[in-house]
């Protein structure tokens, strides 16, 4: 559906006499930004310029870094398998990375980093990312597991992030998009709230094809 669509559907229902623009628009946005924000392949962060996660850059002695500002999370940071080093490994400290919990991003595979850790951004900032070991001077050895945060929607014009699986549109945004014009009406932001957050899982077990938690599969034609 296109914005326009869920905004004249939400008029001719429990919206009326909402301003399409400054009612109802701003309450997609909210509920566009409650949905989106979810860990999963959909939402993560690939760098369109190298198709791996963005790098992270660091100088000796810096211990703190801004991730990238259009995500609001930085959930993990890792190593490249060819990056590996334990030369420091000893009795009583940590490898660099932890190898039996790699992930695997379109191939690569990469290692959690296990002297580092993040914040999730504060509303109109950036995520920070800490390292409680020196990370050294080093370019192309870090990456940034991260997840985007949606565009927002400030008019009938901007479309939503979220891409219509299965129906999602009208079957999971739509109603909440009525639940939070019900709660502006009556006050029970609780209720929608709750409804907005169990609606989140089944959208994305939509979106990644994997409703019945099995790995994505293809439709075979039968024989004629």
């Amino acid at each position: 559906m296109y914005t326009s669509e869920f905004v004249s559907l939400a008029q001719k229902s429990q919206a009326q006499g909402f301003d399409r623009v400054s009612d109802i628009v701003p309450l997609l946005s909210q509920v566009q930004d409650i949905l989106y924000k979810h860990e999963c392949p959909y939402t993560r962060y690939i760098d369109p310029a190298t198709g791996r996660p963005p790098v992270l850059n660091t100088t000796a002695g810096i211990y703190q870094y801004s991730g990238p500002s259009n995500c609001w999370r930085v959930a993990n940071i890792c190593l490249k398998s060819e990056s590996i080093d334990n030369s420091d490994y000893n009795a009583t400290t940590l490898p660099q990375q932890n190898t039996t919990e790699r992930t695997t991003i379109n191939g690569n595979y990469y290692y959690p980093y296990n002297f580092g850790h993040s914040e999730d951004a504060l509303e109109g900032a950036s995520p920070q990312v800490f390292f409680t070991r020196d990370p050294g001077t080093k370019s192309n050895y870090y990456y940034m597991i991260c997840y985007k945060k949606p565009t927002p929607i400030t008019s009938d014009r901007v479309q939503l992030q979220i891409p219509d699986s299965d129906g999602a549109h009208r079957l999971i945004v739509f109603p909440c998009l009525m639940k939070l014009i019900e709660a502006q009406n009556n006050g029970n932001y609780v209720d929608a709230m709750q409804f907005i957050e169990q609606s989140r899982i089944l959208l994305w077990q939509k979106v990644s094809g994997n409703w019945e938690g099995w790995p994505r599969k293809r439709t075979v034609s039968r024989p004629a």
